[in-house]
Order: C-alpha cells, then structure tokens, then sequence
C-alpha cells in the first residue's frame, strides 16, 4: 500500500517510497491522472459554470426532472427547440386572428355598444306606439299606394289568388288593423296568428 515517507526512516528508499505515493494520482509529468478526482473531493459549488467546457454536459449527465421551469432564463428555449407537434400549434396560433380578419368578420365595440341598445320587441309583437312614421314611409306602401292596389285588385281575383281575413260573423275586418302570421323558419309550421285592431 502506497504511503508518505517516515522522518528518521526509509533511510536510501525514501524516494521511491515518494514517487510510489504520488503516482497513485499523478502522471509521470505532474498532471493529475483521469479519473482521480471524483465528487467526494470536490467541494460544494467548486465547479462553476465558465469552468466547463462547451457542450461539456448534455442530457444524458443530467438527472430526470432536474432540471426545473424556474430555472431556465426567459426566452432561453427557441421555438426551434420545441417538437414539430408544438411549432405546428403556435403557428395555427399565431395565423389564427390577425387585425384585419377580426375587423372584416367581427363587430367593433361601437357596434356591439349600438346593437346592446337596440330595440327589442316585445313577446306579444311590436306595439303601434313604437313605430316611427318615418320608417313605415320608407318600409312600407303609403295610404295612397295602399288604394291603388285596392283598385287595381278586383275582389273575384282575390277571392282567387289570396287569404281574406274575416271576423267571427264572416264579415271582412273594418278600420285600420294588423293581421300577424307567426311563421316558424325550423318546421315551416304556422305557430300563432294575431290581429290588432285600431
């Protein structure tokens, strides 16, 4: 077994003895050999990081799950980095709404503001008293266009062609009145029918 020399003893030998000593970690011209530093001799955080060689660790020298999130700086993983299954959903993500597709299909905060205050109608239909003269000019035959028609319709044609409203004796309506039809758009099917009178 390797050992120092003795003070007072291995009197012609002692070199030897030396030599034998330090070459159980050191080559013949004084560097250390590999392999005879291990973690037990070294102390915590002796080895640094500008210490280690470029590439000197990869991902086999590391343990599983030691590396953390908190540890990693931001942006210090690219996107090349990431797996093609990832690269491909943050590019959907990214091509998924840009400004002028938003402003082309979707309403601005003006206009939903204006359409959060519009007008809604009522369950039992749109009262009278909330239409504008305005709008039923526009929307609408006037009273004049209205006796036009009339007179251009003889009553043998309508009887005819179209659906006369009549009350419960039979009789045609009198005076200004608003026959509804509620038509349901998902089955085709007539749903209620109303009638408002003056």
């Amino acid at each position: 077994m390797s050992r120092l020399p003795q003070p007072g003893q291995d009197a012609g030998t002692w070199g030897d003895i030396l030599n034998d000593y330090l070459a159980q970690a050191h080559q013949a011209d004084g560097t250390l050999k590999q392999g005879s530093v291990g973690t037990a001799q070294l102390q915590n955080s002796a080895v640094t990081s500008s210490a280690l060689a470029t590439d000197a660790v990869t991902a086999t020298h590391l343990a599983t799950g030691s590396v953390t999130a908190d540890a990693l700086a931001d942006t210090s993983i690219p996107v090349t980095k990431l797996s093609n299954t990832v690269q491909s959903s943050l590019t959907k993500a990214d091509n998924a709404l840009t400004q002028t597709a938003g402003d082309s299909r979707y309403a601005t905060a003006a206009q939903g503001a204006k359409a959060d205050s519009a007008y809604q109608k009522p369950s039992g239909g749109v009262p009278l008293s909330d239409l504008k003269k305005a709008d039923l000019d526009t929307t609408y035959a006037s009273a004049a266009q209205g006796a036009k028609a009339d007179a251009a319709l003889t009553q043998p044609v309508a009887d005819g062609r179209y659906v006369r409203f009549v009350d419960q004796n039979g009789d045609p309506l009198s005076g200004p009145a608003t026959t509804t039809i509620h038509v349901n758009t998902t089955t085709g099917e007539i749903d209620d029918i109303t009638f408002e009178g003056a």
